[in-house]
């Protein structure tokens, strides 16, 4: 049977148990914001254009910040290659020498469908951990 509790002491135990909660949910965000991020490079790398490799290597989770209710992770292109992402995802127009030329360079779309990816299979994985 539960502890009895008396009405004076009804706040403070209800504010201690959902504080005790609330750092058991930011915990579980911070785990699943690192797998994610992993995850986000993984799926990005596999469906990266491949010419010589280099650039779906350089993908890496650029920063983590833990706030005080969570956590965030930047994932992108190190190096060089930032500046390939944009034209990559969502191909442009041919220039040659400064100057146009007629044509376009197809869309190789591969940060979209990894993020969509990942993002779906993180609201799964925190919803079943907070449901246990």
């Amino acid at each position: 049977m539960a502890d009895k509790i008396s009405v004076d002491r009804l706040e403070a135990t209800v504010e201690a148990a959902l504080s005790e909660y609330g750092d058991e949910v930011v915990q579980i965000m911070r785990e699943e914001v690192k797998d994610a991020a992993k995850l986000c490079v993984k799926e990005i790398s596999n469906r990266a254009p491949k010419r010589s490799g280099d650039y779906a290597k350089s993908f890496k989770v650029l920063t983590t910040e833990n706030g005080p209710f969570g956590s965030r992770a930047v994932v992108g292109a190190g190096g060089q290659f930032y500046r390939l992402t944009h034209l990559l995802e969502h191909g442009h127009h041919k220039v040659l020498w400064g100057k146009d030329t007629d044509g376009n360079v197809g869309a190789f779309p591969h940060i979209g469908p990894a993020e969509a990816i990942v993002s779906q299979q993180f609201v799964d994985k925190v919803k079943r951990r907070l449901s246990q």
